[in-house]
């Protein structure tokens, strides 16, 4: 759980984007103030998650108007004591005080107490081993047709493969005395077993 002990603020989280961050946040163990003009979606959105072990609090704001907005914050600093992710995926025309939505962000930096600009900031540094997939679905086929599927280790090698593949009673089914005539490995994607 890469986000484990991370408390967020995502707003615009009743749903699309917004809802998929909240969602994926929360499966890597963030605590978030989930925000939202929509009241009850954004509420939905937080059962979710809390039904799933999560925790997820509500809010709901109208990120155009600059006293929603900072009491949207001190309302995250006061459950979670602080921030330390913003993610602003609401949308709306207004201003926050500032001459356009897209420096609430900004603001609500600023809000949350660090004397400097989000423009000041590193850009974050892409580390491939945090992004890599753990698992992936592996795809069987025999004679092309999809049989199954199963979940595997990414780095998992042909011979481990194919042989999950051959083990797979879904597979098994398919063969019924056949012999395999040729295995093709696509890694990280499919096994097709080509049989007669």
């Amino acid at each position: 759980m890469r986000l484990e002990g991370k408390t967020a603020i995502i707003t615009g989280a009743a749903q699309g984007l917004g809802r998929a961050i909240a969602l994926d946040f929360a499966a890597e163990g963030a605590e978030m103030l989930l925000a939202d003009i929509q009241g009850e979606k954004v509420a939905q959105v937080a059962a979710l998650i809390g039904e799933n072990g999560g925790r997820a609090e509500v809010v709901e704001v109208d990120v155009t108007d600059a006293a929603q907005v900072e009491a949207m914050i001190q309302s995250a600093i006061a459950l979670f004591g602080d921030v330390d992710i913003l993610v602003n995926d609401a949308g709306g025309s207004g201003t926050v005080g500032i001459q356009h939505i897209e420096d609430v962000t900004e603001e609500m930096w600023e809000i949350t107490g660090h004397p400097y600009s989000i423009h000041q900031q590193m850009f974050p540094t892409w580390d491939e081993q945090l992004a890599a997939e753990e698992k992936i679905t592996l795809v069987v086929q025999v004679n092309g047709k999809v049989r199954d599927k199963l979940e595997v280790p990414a780095d998992i090698e042909e011979a481990a493969a194919q042989e999950l593949a051959l083990a797979s009673p879904k597979v098994q089914s398919f063969m019924n005395g056949k012999t395999i005539f040729k295995s093709v490995y696509v890694p990280g994607r499919l096994v097709n077993l080509v049989v007669q």
